[in-house]
């Protein structure tokens, strides 16, 4: 890659004065950090080990803008809305639209907004978890976002609250070649529970750039629901980085979805900072054409009696490249523990690629930890059965194809989005790239 590019990139969007001036006080102490670290943090490249399969070099061969205020119709955008939700935060290129964001289904007990307006409760949680991990401070991409973003979408769930709809939080990349940070903040009380949607789409988008950090606190013997669906113009760029920290008894359940963007990184990091804590991470990547697709996660046993389970799902046609990093992490403290992972993979064409390294550093006893990782293509004799009942080859292919991911949508806990996703992955395999 040429160096040169690379930090134009940065020259940019690090050494050019910072946005931290039109950015509310309760955020600048921790930009301030943000944009002294990023003097000396280097932007990622294919040498950087845990970067060496996911190509940056079309981010940074890109000349970005700020985003300006766009103007998206009503008609369009209402499209993307979640019949099952009562509260809707919408931001349009990393910025909070009011106009399209609805909060009227608020119940007692729980805030959905952003900085515009916020209790002192709800104040003190952020000052309390808003870029507090070293993550958000020490990796270039999270600390870019902490340095760039002028508002959070905010989640607090007060104890022993009930949130029965699933909140969404939409985010809408528009226009040509706009650089966007969206900020995530999710707060769950003692023994509370909620069910939260992220869903980045692209509405008249051309080579966007989305940076996205999601921060997400589950207290004790509280249970979220995640769902994230990634389906953004196969022009644009998605990077985006989730810490998740789990108390005592907390569960935490995590279904990734990603069938857009020319380049797609996702990681996840998730701390069980409490006794019997239990997790699930479940994912689900289709890659056609010349996509580069990276999901890397970690899940860090700190106390004892914890759980973990992981399955993520590949298809990858065409000259698409794929990379999965999966690390289970079990402290001294964590015995007991219960960890399992599996990557599975579909490779339909030989000029695609896939690479995959599940791996397990465990410094405790009386632990059970396994990983795997499969890498096939269709069966030939399945194809032939299909044929063999009359189904023409294309849809046998098609049917096979769905099949190994309907696991994955099963899980889907949203009725409508699962239609959805069942619908755009069988016109995604019918698609010319995947036959």
């Amino acid at each position: 890659m040429n160096l040169a590019i690379r930090d134009n990139f940065l020259k940019e969007f690090i050494i050019s004065p910072t946005v931290i001036s039109q950015s509310p006080d309760l955020i600048k102490r921790q930009q301030r950090i943000a944009a002294q670290g990023l003097s000396y943090l280097k932007a990622p490249t294919v040498r950087d080990e845990g970067w060496r399969f996911t190509d940056l070099a079309p981010i940074y061969d890109t000349d970005f803008t700020s985003p300006t205020r766009e103007t998206v119709d009503h008609r369009v955008i209402k499209q993307f809305f979640l019949p099952e939700a009562k509260n809707r935060l919408v931001f349009i290129n990393g910025v909070y639209s009011n106009e399209f964001s609805d909060i009227s289904g608020s119940q007692l007990g729980i805030f959905v907004g952003n900085l515009d307006q916020y209790p002192d409760k709800v104040a003190k949680i952020v000052e309390m978890r808003f870029a507090a991990g070293d993550d958000c401070q020490n990796l270039f991409f999270p600390a870019l976002n902490t340095k760039m973003v002028n508002d959070l979408a905010l989640v607090v769930v007060d104890s022993n609250t009930k949130v029965e709809k699933p909140i969404h939080l939409l985010h809408i990349s528009t226009g040509k070649r706009n650089f966007s940070n969206y900020r995530v903040l999710v707060a769950l009380g003692k023994g509370s529970s909620a069910s939260i949607f992220e869903d980045f789409v692209s509405v008249n988008a051309d080579q966007n750039l989305t940076n996205a950090v999601v921060e997400i606190a589950v207290e004790e013997s509280a249970n979220l629901n995640h769902l994230k669906i990634q389906r953004e113009d196969p022009s644009c760029f998605n990077i985006a980085y989730t810490n998740v920290q789990q108390e005592r008894n907390s569960q935490y359940s995590y279904c990734s979805i990603s069938t857009g963007s020319h380049v797609d990184r996702q990681d996840i990091v998730v701390s069980q900072i409490g006794m019997d804590a239990e997790c699930r991470l479940d994912g689900l990547t289709f890659l056609s054409g010349n996509q580069t697709g990276g999901f890397h996660s970690k899940i860090i046993h700190d106390f004892g009696g914890g759980t973990s389970k992981q399955l993520h799902k590949t298809v990858v046609a065409g000259k698409a490249r794929s990379d999965f990093n999966g690390q289970i992490h079990v402290r001294p403290e964590g015995h007991l523990s219960n960890a399992s992972q599996s990557n599975q993979n579909l490779l339909l064409s030989n000029k695609g690629r896939i690479n995959t390294k599940p791996q397990l550093e465990i410094f405790a006893d009386d632990v059970k930890c396994s990983h795997g990782a499969t890498v096939g293509q269709l069966n030939d004799e399945e194809i032939f059965y299909l044929q063999s009942r009359g189904i023409a080859f294309d849809d046998a292919r098609k049917i096979l194809i769905y099949g190994f991911a309907a696991e994955i949508i099963s899980l889907i806990g949203i009725e409508s989005v699962a239609t959805l996703i069942r619908e755009q992955v069988l016109q995604q395999t019918g698609n010319k790239h995947f036959l």
